[in-house]
C-alpha cells in the first residue's frame, strides 16, 4: 500500500505537503479491475506527518499489473491531480449525499475534458494554416 498526497507552496516559495487529502493506493491479485472510493469526513482525521488535517479521502484498489497502464498509481495520480484542486476540494467538502458528490465530481471531469478537446482543435487549426501557407518545410536543412 502507498500513499500519495499533493504538493504546494506556502508563502516563502517552499513546498510543502497539502494536508486536507490524500489518495491511498493499492494492487491486489484479488481484483480484475480497478475501483476508486472517495469519501469526505465531517471532523479532520490526523494520518500522521503532514497529513493532520485529512477531509478527503481516496482509496484506489487495481489489479497487479505487468505494464504501468491503468495501474494503481495512473490512477492515482489521476484522481490526485482532479484533488489538487482547492475549489473542487472545497466544492466536494460541501457535497450533502453521495449522489451530489459524484455529481459534483463528474462535473469537473467533463470541464477538464472540454477544455482540453478545445487546446486540441486549436493546435490541429494552427498545424493546418501552417501546412496551407507553406510553413512546414521538413527535411530543407538536412538535404541542403
Amino acid at each position: 500500500m502507498e500513499i500519495m498526497q499533493g504538493m504546494k507552496t506556502n508563502d516563502q516559495g517552499e513546498s510543502e505537503t497539502e494536508p486536507s487529502f490524500v489518495t491511498i493506493l493499492c494492487s491486489s491479485s484479488e481484483v480484475t479491475e480497478n475501483y476508486v472510493v472517495m469519501c469526505t469526513v465531517h471532523n479532520p482525521v490526523n494520518l500522521g506527518p503532514g497529513a493532520e488535517e485529512i477531509h478527503l479521502i481516496a482509496l484506489v484498489l487495481s489489479p497487479i499489473k505487468e505494464k504501468k497502464i491503468k495501474c494503481a498509481l495512473e490512477v492515482a495520480r489521476t484522481y490526485s491531480t482532479l484533488l489538487a484542486d482547492v475549489k473542487l476540494r472545497q466544492q466536494l467538502k460541501g457535497a450533502t449525499n453521495p449522489k451530489e458528490f459524484a455529481h459534483i465530481f463528474g462535473l469537473e471531469v467533463h470541464r477538464i475534458y472540454t477544455e482540453q478537446r478545445a487546446g486540441e482543435e486549436k493546435a490541429l487549426d494552427a498545424d493546418q494554416e501552417l501546412g496551407e501557407n507553406g510553413g512546414w518545410c521538413f527535411g530543407n536543412d538536412l538535404i541542403n
